[in-house]
């Protein structure tokens, strides 16, 4: 099909959870999203997803968010998404497909808006949708600008970007379980928010290995997620490593030498994916 518009976003992985506190640390991947959008005569919408996710909640929810802002005067939609990013694993599926559908839209409508107006977007989208629980805007900075984000969730704002470097691989391992939004102890979670503001406060110190090894402690234990993972490959050399989101997906950020080692020693937790870290700024190279 000849698509209109064609918007590609990325994936990121979580150092410090925003849930409890809104504050939250995420990372850029080079995992990919990509959503194609094409625009007919009638009000008549459909959707095709490739890949595993089949509820189609979040882009019907991202439809309605731009619609209003279409001049075309071609109001039918159909949206195809296919994603790599396994879904309802923490690895920011969801930020990704509404950031690559919202941005397909508005590209089709010849709709532009500032970065911040975007990652909204996106992150009301995902709460509408009910597969985020704060709007996860900075899930949502990191897949859209790459880099190290640390934002304010409830504000809705980045607080800090700092740089990656380029030396570096991320291994994710992947178990078959999957952990829906709507089935967090939302409330224990909550509960926690004055230890996951300390949390963000190593972060912002740059202690990203201690920040993430607590924010996954705590969360495993919540969550009744076993931690051996991070343990796994930070044994085996990994530079830091934790709970993605509310996991079950562990991340292993590693120098590119090692990831294939850190890789078979995580084989044995669930499916193991190496890809890439992403994302430079003006502030320099933080790890």
């Amino acid at each position: 099909m000849k698509f209109d518009a064609v918007r590609t976003e990325y994936g990121a992985a979580t150092i410090v959870s925003g849930i409890a506190s809104y504050r939250g640390v995420t990372f850029g991947t080079d995992m990919k999203s990509k959503a194609g959008v094409s625009l007919s005569k009638g009000r008549k919408t459909s959707i095709v997803l490739r890949g595993d996710e089949k509820d189609q909640s979040l882009v019907k929810q991202c439809i309605a968010a731009v619609r209003h802002l279409n001049t075309t005067g071609m109001d039918g939609v159909h949206v195809e998404v296919e994603s790599e990013i396994p879904p309802s694993r923490g690895m920011k599926s969801s930020s990704s497909v509404s950031l690559a559908v919202t941005g397909a839209l508005l590209d089709a409508y010849h709709v532009r808006m500032p970065v911040r107006q975007l990652l909204r977007y996106s992150a009301t989208a995902s709460l509408r949708a009910g597969v985020s629980v704060t709007g996860a805007f900075d899930d949502a900075a990191a897949c859209h600008l790459g880099g190290l984000i640390f934002a304010d969730n409830r504000l809705m704002k980045i607080v800090r970007k700092k740089s990656v470097g380029d030396g570096y691989s991320v291994v994710f391992v992947i178990p078959d379980r999957k952990i829906r939004k709507n089935r967090l102890p939302v409330a224990d979670l909550r509960s926690k928010s004055a230890e996951m503001l300390m949390l963000y406060g190593l972060a912002l110190r740059s202690m990203y290995r201690e920040a993430a090894a607590a924010n996954t402690l705590l969360l495993c234990r919540l969550l009744g997620i076993d931690p051996a993972p991070m343990f796994d490959s930070l044994l085996e050399g990994a530079v830091l490593s934790g709970l993605s989101g509310t996991g079950p997906a562990f991340f292993a950020v590693t120098a590119k030498g090692r990831a294939s080692m850190i890789a078979r020693a995580l084989g044995n937790h669930g499916r193991t994916v190496i890809c890439g870290l992403r994302g430079v700024s003006e502030n320099g190279v933080d790890f």
